[in-house]
């Protein structure tokens, strides 16, 4: 990896840190009283039934994609029917190398599944999805792929409604391509329940 990558990688990453930051005082209330903050295994804690995310990151691309390094921006909304299990709803939207005629664009929908692995303060979460993968280079139409994932991810949950973490995202390429393309995310998570 070149050593100007690098450097935007770490400030893209500081940048999508401060903004989910910048957001958290707006829905985390702190109680009057600590005796208002139930327990993580109090009803009211598991009556939080949905979930919204939002993910911030960088993504990779090898293989038959390029050799790119870039940003990209996620939303995930979801439902947890199960007490550890929710359905989820994702899109994403990755763009590399923007100022460069060589630029490309990526937008992933996805639906799947989230798994909690403990329902406490630390929520260590494993989930898989599938959808479209829509690609953009600058000369060329959009481009459809089939794409499923596997993403894991650790947040920890400093209030009732809201929990701040990191989220890694492998997506295996399901069209066929000379040599399987490597489509990798990783991203700081702010997750707000209610």
């Amino acid at each position: 990896m070149k050593p100007y990558r690098v450097i935007r990688w770490l400030g893209g990453m500081l940048l999508g840190l401060w903004l989910v930051c910048l957001a958290c005082p707006l829905y985390a209330v702190e109680p009057e009283n600590e005796s208002e903050t139930p327990p993580p295994d109090s009803d009211d804690w598991e009556s939080k039934k949905w979930v919204v995310e939002l993910r911030p990151g960088f993504t990779w691309l090898y293989g038959d994609y390029g050799d790119r390094e870039g940003f990209n921006i996620a939303l995930q909304g979801g439902y947890r029917f199960w007490d550890n299990l929710s359905a989820k709803l994702d899109v994403e939207y990755a763009f590399f190398d923007i100022d460069s005629p060589e630029h490309a664009k990526l937008l992933h929908p996805a639906l799947g599944f989230d798994y909690d692995v403990d329902r406490s303060r630390w929520l260590p979460t494993l989930g898989t999805g599938i959808g479209p993968l829509w690609r953009k280079y600058r000369h060329m139409d959009w481009k459809t792929d089939a794409v499923w994932h596997v993403n894991v991810g650790l947040a920890y949950q400093f209030s009732r409604d809201v929990a701040l973490g990191a989220k890694a995202k492998y997506n295996f390429v399901l069209t066929d391509f000379d040599t399987t393309p490597l489509y990798l995310t990783l991203a700081v998570n702010l997750v707000i329940l209610f």
